[in-house]
C-alpha cells in the first residue's frame, strides 16, 4: 500500500512540475521581463505594413508631413507637392521603438516614434510654448504563454500622448493633438479618435491595422527583443 502511495505521489508531483514548466519558456525561466525592438527610420518607412497604412486613405494625408514634421533631410525628402520620399541610406537609427513588458500574466506594449527637437523641421511644427512633441501609445492587458509563444490578449486600456503639431494638427490623420490619451473602450467610428487608437495595437509597427484582435509574439531571452508572429 505504501508503495502505491509513493507511485501516486510521484505521479502527482510530475504532473505539477509539467504544468509549471508549461507556463515557462523553459523550466526555471519565466518570460517576465522587458523586451525592446528598435527600428531605424529607413527600415520603418519601407515596411509593407507602414506603406499600406499610409496608402490606405490618401485623403487623410493632404499634409502627411505634419504627422512626421520632425523628420530632417537625412530621413526623407518632402516635395512641394508634399510627396514623401524615403532616402535609400542614412536616417535615424533609433527612429521607432516598441517595448514589451511582461509580468506574471499582464503586459504593456509601448510604441514610440522619436521626436528630435534639435532638427530644423521640428522648429517649424508650431508646438505650443512649453510643450514638447511626442508620439507614444501604451497598450495594456493580459497575456498567455503557450510554450514560448506569447499571446497578447486584446488590450483593455490605451494611454499615451499624440502631440505632433501646432495649428497643423488639424491636417494630420488624427485631426487634433491629444496631450493625454487614456481610453478603455475601442471604437472604430470614434470621430474624436481616442477609441480608434486601439486599432494601432495589432502590429509591431505604429499603424492602423483596421482590426482589434489578440496578437502573438515571440520573445528572446538572449537578446531581450521580440517579434510579432
Amino acid at each position: 500500500m505504501n508503495q502505491v502511495k509513493k507511485i501516486v505521489s510521484c505521479a502527482l508531483a510530475l504532473s505539477c512540475l509539467t504544468a509549471v514548466c508549461a507556463s515557462m519558456t523553459s523550466c526555471g525561466a519565466t518570460v517576465d521581463g522587458t523586451y525592446t525592438t528598435v527600428v531605424d527610420s529607413a527600415t520603418y518607412f519601407k515596411n509593407e505594413e507602414v506603406k499600406a497604412d499610409i496608402a490606405a486613405d490618401p485623403g487623410k494625408y493632404v499634409k502627411f508631413d505634419r504627422m512626421y514634421s520632425h523628420l530632417n533631410s537625412n530621413i526623407a525628402d518632402i516635395g512641394e507637392d508634399r510627396t514623401f520620399t524615403i532616402k535609400e541610406s542614412g536616417g535615424v537609427a533609433d527612429f521607432y521603438t516598441a517595448t514589451l513588458v511582461l509580468e506574471s500574466t499582464t503586459y504593456t506594449l509601448t510604441k514610440s516614434i522619436k521626436v528630435d527637437p534639435t532638427t530644423e523641421r521640428y522648429a517649424a511644427m508650431g508646438i505650443p510654448e512649453g510643450k514638447t512633441a511626442k508620439m507614444e501609445l501604451t497598450f495594456s492587458g493580459t497575456f498567455e504563454n503557450n510554450k514560448g509563444v506569447i499571446t497578447l490578449q486584446k488590450p483593455d486600456r490605451v494611454t499615451g500622448t499624440m502631440l505632433i503639431s501646432g495649428a497643423g494638427a488639424a491636417y494630420t490623420r488624427f485631426g487634433a493633438n491629444f496631450e493625454t490619451v487614456d481610453v478603455s473602450s475601442a471604437d472604430a467610428d470614434d470621430i474624436m479618435y481616442p477609441g480608434k487608437f486601439f486599432y494601432y495595437f495589432d502590429s509591431l509597427y505604429f499603424v492602423d491595422t483596421g482590426k482589434y484582435e489578440a496578437m502573438d509574439v515571440t520573445v528572446s531571452k538572449d537578446t531581450m527583443t521580440f517579434t510579432v508572429e
